[in-house]
């Protein structure tokens, strides 16, 4: 991302945790989506009136970042451009590679990858002649000869702004004010301050690059935007978790309000028709093609770590959080923990969570209440995990509970592991309850093959579940009554089906895996 203010804008550089090396793969998604696209642009390129493009070609990334995505793009337009060559048994041409973001973005990091990439063209089957450079400054401002550039390429970066709107500063505005009823009022204003830094930011955008490039060529660029036929009337921005995590913090006392007043992002994601119609009104540019993409969607329906979304934020927010608030290990800790909060509460991602996440703010609350009720031995507390598994979500559940915000002095832990069955006393020897014996003395299958046979059992073994389960958990209930203080608290998930919906098939979690067990005793048979 490239801009020009008196913040000193970038990505956290190197390779750690908290780095965007480390936590950009959603930017990668947007930029993978981004190579039809790139591909059809250089197809342009080589079958147009463009000037010299079968002798040289220089393609520009503008806000290229560091780390793995830094190349992704140029290296996305090589590789159309020797394709195409390929095809067409035309020799390759010299080919002239820029990569710009500000002058405080990693260069370091990215200077190793150009090097790499210009081994990796002298090894393609017919050698590309590659020159790279790298172009710091603003993308506000002119950065390279004019009519030079026949590809501009940028990804993610458009949505950031020259500077915060001055007009909020100077008003001293807050571009998200802690007060409910001060940000209502603010609301309209804070959101047509940074429409107009927006359009005044992107016209001069595509008046330079207007210049810069030769009669016929070809942008391409993704930007994050909101879709104008759904009502938006919070003026959700890519710094609403940002903000919100932050006066939270300001709340607690962590961080000083009238310091978070002071802040603001230079950051705007437009309406996807105040992009077309400042493009159309400046008239360098026509639009040969649009896409709008969900920004999770490259990641399907699998279920989102809090963390790594918090990590991701904090990826891109950490340098211009400390260059306003002062460096802190322990303030960027705490925005962690805020952030996920936000999350949680907000239900922006609340499909997406894992089971686990979606307790925590359960957790919290149970904790509070232990610690300003009447519970016996508040200094003591005693945390158990019943089911806790292995892996990475082991002590999920438990860390969740013990970073509490409630819990406000120094905590010395004491773990231990209780091996058993959570059907019997755990200080007991337990057995493992697997399945109802009712079935197994009966030799009903829980999933006949025969079709016919399923269907006239179905009742049978649906009903000797559901019993076994209201002994069971009848059971749980008495022993954790049993095992827990006065006052104490319980937060338990469990798969559940709707009531309100027919389950005629007795849909269970081990359908699949005995259906394709079916299957197989099949075609052994």
């Amino acid at each position: 991302m490239a801009t020009n203010s008196k913040q000193s804008v970038h990505m956290n550089p190197g390779q750690g945790e908290t780095s965007y090396a480390q936590n950009s793969a959603l930017q990668k998604t947007v930029q993978d989506r981004m190579k039809t696209l790139i591909e059809e642009a250089v197809t342009g390129l080589c079958t147009g009136s463009c000037p010299h493009p079968k002798k040289d070609m220089v393609i520009a990334d503008l806000g290229c970042s560091s780390g793995p995505n830094a190349l992704t793009l140029v290296s996305a337009a090589i590789d159309a451009i020797h394709r195409y060559c390929t095809q067409h048994e035309q020799l390759p041409p010299d080919m002239c590679v820029l990569l710009n973001d500000l002058p405080d973005n990693d260069f370091n990091n990215v200077a190793k990858s150009l090097d790499t990439l210009k081994h990796n063209g002298e090894a393609l089957t017919h050698p590309v002649v590659l020159i790279t450079g790298m172009v710091p400054g603003s993308f506000y401002e002119r950065l390279f000869a004019r009519g030079s550039l026949h590809l501009v390429c940028s990804a993610n970066s458009l949505h950031w702004l020259s500077e915060a709107p001055e007009d909020l500063k100077k008003s001293r505005i807050p571009m998200h004010d802690s007060d409910e009823q001060l940000r209502s009022s603010t609301h309209q204003i804070v959101a047509d301050s940074y429409a107009r830094q927006f359009r005044k930011d992107f016209m001069q955008f595509l008046r330079l690059r207007a210049q810069e490039l030769v009669p016929g060529g070809r942008m391409v660029v993704s930007l994050l935007v909101r879709c104008s036929d759904k009502p938006n009337s919070e003026f959700i921005q890519p710094w609403t978790s940002v903000v919100t995590a932050l006066s939270d913090m300001a709340l607690r006392g962590v961080i000083s309000k009238e310091k978070l007043d002071s802040f603001y992002i230079p950051i705007y994601s437009p309406m996807d028709s105040e992009v077309n119609k400042i493009i159309e009104e400046e008239g360098s540019f026509q639009i040969n093609k649009m896409l709008m993409h969900d920004p999770y969607g490259g990641t399907g329906k699998a279920l989102l770590d809090l963390k790594m979304v918090a990590l991701r934020i904090r990826a891109v927010f950490e340098p211009i959080i400390v260059q306003h608030f002062a460096p802190s290990d322990e303030i960027m800790d705490d925005f962690m923990k805020a952030v996920e909060r936000h999350l949680i509460s907000s239900g922006a991602l609340e499909a997406r969570l894992s089971v686990q996440d979606r307790m925590k703010t359960l957790i919290e609350e149970a904790v509070t209440g232990l610690c300003t009720s009447s519970c016996p031995h508040p200094k003591d507390i005693v945390i158990t995990d019943l089911g806790c598994s292995s892996g990475p979500n082991a002590l999920t559940l438990v860390s969740a509970a013990h970073s509490c915000e409630a819990l406000t002095h120094p905590v010395a832990v004491i773990t231990g592991m209780v091996p058993g069955s959570f059907y019997e006393r755990l200080f007991a020897r337990g057995s493992l309850h697997l399945a109802p014996e009712d079935l197994k003395k009966s030799r009903i299958p829980i999933h006949d093959s025969d079709e016919q046979l399923r269907s006239s059992r179905h009742q049978i073994v649906a009903d000797s579940y559901a019993r076994q389960y209201r002994k069971d958990f009848m059971r749980f209930l008495s022993l954790r009554a049993q095992e827990i203080v006065p006052g104490g608290r319980m937060v338990v998930s469990l798969l559940v089906r709707c009531s309100d919906k027919p389950d005629t098939e007795f849909i269970q979690p081990w359908t699949s895996v005995v259906k394709a067990l079916s299957d197989m005793a099949l075609r052994v048979s």
